[in-house]
């Protein structure tokens, strides 16, 4: 069971302070959208939900995020985030300080802010093997690409990597961070690039063809490399299908 919640600032006081999120026990599912500037409960708020599976957090603004009480647990079936901005660095610290952590098998990280990179690599450390799922935002980690470290999640099943083209980056640090994946179970790769800011000429498209067909990834089904739609030019995806020709059409498709 699923429940949204948009919290605007005229909201935020009745909603968060009145306890009436306590009146949906069999929750599995939370999306929370906190658009105000005021700082709030809004972890403890999440501990109201004993049932929750999935967590997804948008929209938070730096500091709304208020420290957790002494007596916020995370719900113990907690297995999946969603966490975007501001509330990520709260969040991770939150379960890493309860040792609920290695419990999360899904991860995704979008508009990583560089002054919370140092808590995201100390959290995917602690998240380790368990983790199955990781869709992450790259941008902030190419200043600290050769350091970046897949090798602690070895049973990845899934993983989306992004990089919105907006800033610089070394040439081929995109390669060598999937060079460092050791996940021999790992069924799908997405790579979300825009082409039109970064250019062709940003990877070694033939060291990726032939690190993904090696068979370092016997599982291996799907891998998509999906185009920004800004810009968008058909000739990125005919570029793309002749770059990578030992995945073959079963495996390999493109997408805007």
């Amino acid at each position: 069971m699923t429940l949204s919640i948009r919290v605007s600032p005229a909201e935020a006081d009745p909603l968060l302070y009145t306890g009436s999120l306590a009146e949906f026990p069999n929750i599995t599912r939370l999306v929370l959208i906190y658009s105000c500037d005021q700082s709030a409960p809004l972890i403890d708020v999440v501990c109201h939900f004993p049932a929750l599976q999935e967590l997804h957090i948008r929209d938070v603004r730096r500091h709304a995020l208020a420290d957790p009480s002494a007596s916020a647990v995370p719900p113990r079936e907690l297995r999946s985030l969603a966490l975007s901005a501001h509330s990520m660095g709260p969040i991770l610290v939150w379960l890493q300080a309860c040792g609920h952590l290695p419990e999360v098998h899904s991860l995704t990280l979008r508009w990583l802010p560089t002054a919370n990179l140092f808590i995201v690599r100390v959290a995917l450390q602690a998240l380790g093997g368990a983790l199955r799922h990781l869709d992450i935002d790259m941008k902030p980690f190419f200043s600290v690409y050769s350091t970046f470290d897949f090798t602690p999640h070895h049973n990845l099943e899934t993983v989306i990597l992004r990089d919105s083209g907006r800033v610089l980056r070394p040439k081929d640090s995109i390669i060598l961070m999937i060079n460092r994946l050791v996940a021999p179970k790992l069924e799908r790769l997405e790579l979300h690039l825009n082409l039109s800011r970064l250019g062709h000429a940003i990877l070694d498209w033939a060291a990726v063809d032939m690190y993904l067909s090696s068979g370092q990834f016997p599982r291996l089904q799907s891998v998509l490399l999906k185009c920004s739609t800004q810009g968008h030019d058909h000739g990125d995806h005919d570029f793309l299908r002749n770059a990578l020709p030992s995945l073959g059409s079963e495996v390999f498709r493109t997408d805007w």
